[in-house]
């Protein structure tokens, strides 16, 4: 299955911590993924479907490494922003883009770039917000109200010809770990941040 380039992909919001991937265009979905949360750091993801064949899944780490562990077709890599590709793309490696946003390099061309709609996002975070604090939890299975699901709250644009569903999926996948990963380290260097302010605080008022 080849797919044409410029290939655009959109990222919908399916429930709290859900993701559905969908060519522009088109209605059925590409993927699943499930988003990593607080207590459950892992991510997933499916083909077509919330049920359907389980692809890829990594996990993050707190603060034993910033890498993370991505299981894709079985196969295992511990990789940070760059890793060599599975699906013969070459060495492909992910930097941040804008407020939010990455390119993927290939071999030190540009392959692919993931853009945020901030607006959407706000709007999006402001009513999981809302659903979770009055206990009406999203279904994980697909959009359930009105409004910013919609629209996408993102989207990949793929600048490549020719790609097999294998390699479109490996992007999407890596991208969606180097995301989530990128953020989790970000708030990691945040928490010990403020921790090491309080401890010197604590510290001060002692030593008085």
């Amino acid at each position: 299955m080849a797919f044409p380039g410029v290939f655009e992909l959109l990222f919908f919001r399916g429930g709290h911590n859900t993701q559905i991937v969908k060519a522009a265009g088109q209605s059925d979905a590409l993927l699943i993924l499930t988003i990593p949360l607080p207590d459950k750091p892992e991510l997933t993801a499916r083909r077509g479907h919330a049920s359907g064949e389980m692809i890829a899944k990594a996990r993050l780490h707190d603060f034993t490494t910033t890498k993370a562990d991505m299981t894709l077709w079985g196969r295992h890599e511990r990789w940070k922003k760059e890793y060599d590709s599975f699906t013969g793309l070459g060495h492909l490696c992910w930097k941040p883009s804008g407020k939010k946003g990455f390119v993927l390099e290939q071999n030190g061309r540009m392959l692919a770039r993931y853009s945020v709609k901030d607006h959407v996002q706000k709007k999006l975070h402001k009513r999981l917000y809302e659903s979770l604090t009055t206990g009406r939890h999203l279904a994980s299975s697909g959009p359930s109200f009105d409004g910013p699901e919609q629209e996408a709250e993102a989207r990949l644009e793929i600048f490549a010809q020719g790609l097999s569903r294998e390699q479109l999926e490996e992007i999407v996948v890596s991208c969606a770990v180097e995301r989530e990963r990128f953020t989790k380290n970000k708030n990691n260097e945040r928490d010990a941040e403020i921790i090491s302010e309080v401890v010197g605080a604590v510290g001060n008022v002692a030593g008085a």
